[in-house]
């Protein structure tokens, strides 16, 4: 995410709650353009973070390399057990720096990646929908014996309403 972005989050979660609401809470049309545009920009604004980022650590990687191979050629020539033992912790600690690097850089593509999919979601509106489809099911079943029916006798519930009608009809 953007540190101090254009709405000034420190972190995902502030955006998340800042940004990507629930898109079934806009009614409005005008408001779901503004709430899809909002969300575009983030992403690509992400994405492209996410792109310069990976760019520095792949930049960086030969200098990298050449450091931890100037280092390990270095410990054969060393002088006594100390130096060497010192030289190889220098070593290692290079070596975890990249690699620390390479899974930070993999954690933030990876929320990049995330944030193109994700929509915004409302806990509290998902149950209330929940309910609905309950309320739904219950009122569909009242008419499973008449779109039992209608199926049977392959009469497409789509068809405007004359259609089916002599279609019904026809069948008597």
């Amino acid at each position: 995410m953007e540190k101090e972005g254009s709405g000034g989050w420190e972190n995902a979660e502030d955006a998340i709650k800042e940004i990507f609401i629930d898109p079934r809470k806009i009614d409005n049309q005008i408001d779901r353009f503004k709430d899809i545009n909002k969300k575009y920009h983030v992403r690509q604004k992400n994405l492209e973070q996410a792109i310069n980022e990976a760019e520095k650590v792949h930049a960086s990687m030969p200098e990298r390399y050449s450091a931890i191979e100037e280092m390990a050629k270095k410990i054969d020539s060393t002088e006594n057990l100390k130096s060497s033992s010192d030289l190889g912790n220098q070593l290692l600690a290079e070596i975890l720096k990249a690699i620390t690097d390479l899974i930070s850089l993999t954690a933030y593509i990876g929320e990049a990646q995330t944030i193109v999919n994700f929509e915004g979601v409302d806990d509290a509106l998902t149950e209330e929908q929940e309910k609905k489809l309950e309320k739904n099911k219950a009122e569909y079943d009242d008419y499973r014996p008449m779109d039992d029916y209608l199926k049977e006798r392959n009469i497409n519930t789509d068809d405007s309403t004359i259609n089916i009608m002599k279609k019904i009809n026809r069948k008597w």
